[in-house]
């Protein structure tokens, strides 16, 4: 079972990373997986929000920093370490490297990991068009780690999952703080 996950995944990968090539997307991918290119957007959401609701917007706001900051503990001093998976631009012949491949592990991927985290966390708390924005941003970020060849399809998809699983816990906390705003 674990060999035909293996198979597939490799097939993925190739499938983003070589067969999709093409000069616009080596141009923009590398750009788009910068950290500089979805965090400016975030602290603008930030700065939005807080603006917006003062109250209640500095609460969501400052989770949402904290959910960040604990997703990325988990996926890159957590778990990276705990499967110490090479990453393929490591393990695999032929890889269309755009990007600086790191010594560190590969599974899970930080960048989706900490993307959807942030992700799921504003579209479950009703913050309807920067959820989108944000969604599109994590999809986004996603496809460009496998094209520029640092990571795997399923590093990807199991940082979705991990990062969703940690927001679910923030999102109850924020409503619970919520509450006790709304009570006072």
């Amino acid at each position: 079972m674990i060999d035909w996950i293996l198979a597939v995944d490799h097939k993925l990968f190739y499938f983003i990373n070589r067969s999709l090539e093409c000069d616009l997307l080596d141009t923009i991918c590398p750009i788009l997986t910068l950290p500089s290119f979805w965090l400016i957007p975030l602290v603008l959401m930030l700065y939005l929000v807080v603006r917006s609701e003062p109250k209640t917007g500095l609460a969501w706001a400052l989770l949402l920093l904290l959910l960040f900051a604990v997703s990325d503990f988990v996926s890159s001093g957590l778990l990276k370490p705990f499967f110490a998976r090479l990453r393929p631009c490591r393990a695999l012949p032929d890889v269309h490297l755009l990007a600086y491949c790191s010594k560190g592990f590969s599974f899970p991927s930080g960048h989706a990991t900490n993307s959807s985290a942030v992700a799921a966390f504003s579209f479950a708390l009703s913050r309807k068009t920067v959820s989108l924005i944000l969604i599109f941003i994590a999809l986004l970020i996603s496809f460009t780690r496998v094209y520029v060849g640092v990571h795997y399809p399923t590093d990807i998809f199991s940082g979705w999952i991990i990062g969703a699983g940690i927001a679910s816990g923030f999102i109850k906390l924020f409503k619970l703080i919520e509450g006790k705003m709304r009570a006072k």
